[in-house]
């Protein structure tokens, strides 16, 4: 049988140490000039983002429904953000009344710590319309957040999307929740990232 080659990605990162080691040779004078020269990088294949359909979106919000994270998932999907920006995301940018959420701080990870971001282009700063669905929600997250900051060792914030016990959420630790309870509804894995990509595709489809 043939076996398959391997993934041009697999070759781009083994061949990066080869070709460092062999820039040394040549600036030793050991070799004129790199072997690699001669042979052509293999092309990076483009991943297409994975995100489900309108029937799976649907389905995994029902079996969120009524669990604490329901309001982070059905946002998500809601507005198609970022996840780095809807940790962020600060009840004082929030008009419940008129609607709307203006997106200006940014979350980025700096090996685990989160620090500020300009964006990630320069529209990244932008008012964000909310139906009244999403609305409904944030009212009554909102309500449930009150009556958890009045626990004993609250960590109080303005933070609109919070742990229990107050404070910002990690993205990467949403992500790996979202994973964990795709697969236990017995959906395609998905991450924060993907529920970006299946807010586009809804509404994508909801133009058609």
């Amino acid at each position: 049988a043939v076996q398959p080659g391997l993934a041009p990605n697999t070759i781009r990162l083994a061949r990066a140490p080869l070709a460092g080691a062999l820039k040394l040779a040549v600036s030793q004078g050991i070799f004129a000039i790199s072997p690699l020269l001669q042979v052509s990088w293999p092309k990076a294949v483009r991943k297409v983002a994975r995100h489900w359909s309108p029937e799976q979106a649907r389905a995994f919000l029902v079996s969120q429904e009524g669990d604490r994270l329901y309001p982070i998932w059905a946002f998500l999907m809601g507005c198609g953000l970022r996840i780095g920006e809807v940790v962020w995301l600060t009840w004082s940018n929030v008009d419940l009344v008129n609607r709307r959420v203006r997106i200006v701080d940014f979350a980025t990870t700096l090996g685990w710590e989160l620090v500020s971001s300009p964006g990630k282009s320069s529209s990244a700063v932008r008012t964000v319309d909310i139906d009244d669905r999403l609305v409904a929600i944030l009212v009554a997250h909102l309500e449930r957040q009150r009556l958890e900051s009045t626990a004993s060792g609250y960590l109080a914030s303005d933070f609109v999307f919070t742990k229990p016990t107050g404070g910002s959420w990690h993205p990467a630790t949403l992500s790996k929740v979202l994973a964990r309870r795709s697969e236990a509804a017995a959906l395609p894995r998905l991450t924060a990232h993907g529920l970006r990509h299946t807010s586009a595709s809804l509404r994508s489809a909801c133009k058609t």
